[in-house]
């Protein structure tokens, strides 16, 4: 309510302004990309030209590519990217590769994981998110062909890893390591974090399988 509150506050101070920031552009299509305010903000964005005179540049396409991943539109954002006269960036395929992972649209993931992998040669995301999907249609011949080609081109699957800060320590906790100097104390309130995760009926995405298939 406050974000859509606050794009509406920045759309008509956009009307009454007679000159037309940038700035003020993308900072309202991130507040609408932040709180799902995609018609909000697919209008305001097609509008910019005609009404105000202020040309999108790649900053404002981002943003747009942005809120229809996140919003699961993964062919408008397509539509976005094909439209803009900039080249895509690894930013914005990156961002569209992540949206992929949720939706499992093949023939999209392909794409994009493609695109993405003829600008940054050694990212592992493409790679990775293309098994998952795959891996969620059981197309397990694909998934196995896939991580070899990683291990073939030298494509090193980033750790995943978080971290808080307790009592002016630095608590990191990585994918690849279970055990954490904060004993079974921590790990069991994980383990009831998960339960009440469950009881909520959150399915998860079985993807377990992925990991017995990185030895290939």
């Amino acid at each position: 309510m406050v974000k859509q509150a606050w794009l509406c506050s920045y759309s008509r101070k956009c009307v009454q302004k007679t000159y037309y920031l940038t700035i003020t552009f993308l900072a309202v299509l991130l507040a609408g990309s932040n709180g799902g305010l995609v018609n909000e903000g697919s209008q305001l964005f097609s509008c910019m030209d005609v009404e105000h005179g202020v040309m999108p540049d790649i900053e404002h396409y981002t943003c747009m590519v942005d809120m229809l991943s996140r919003a699961g539109r993964l062919k408008q954002a397509m539509e976005v990217i094909k439209s803009m006269p900039y080249e895509p960036s690894a930013l914005m395929w990156g961002l569209l590769v992540r949206a992929c992972s949720l939706h499992a649209d093949i023939a999209i993931t392909q794409q994009v994981a493609e695109s993405l992998v003829a600008l940054v040669t050694q990212e592992s995301l493409p790679y990775v998110v293309l098994s998952q999907v795959y891996a969620m249609k059981c197309h397990w011949e694909t998934v196995v062909c896939l991580r070899r080609m990683m291990k073939e081109r030298g494509v090193k699957e980033v750790v995943g890893c978080s971290w808080i800060i307790m009592k002016n320590k630095v608590a990191v906790f990585r994918e690849d390591n279970m055990v954490h100097p904060g004993g079974k104390a921590v790990y069991n309130t994980l383990r009831l974090l998960w339960w009440d995760i469950r009881e909520m009926d959150y399915v998860p995405m079985d993807c377990s399988i992925l990991g017995d298939l990185k030895r290939f």
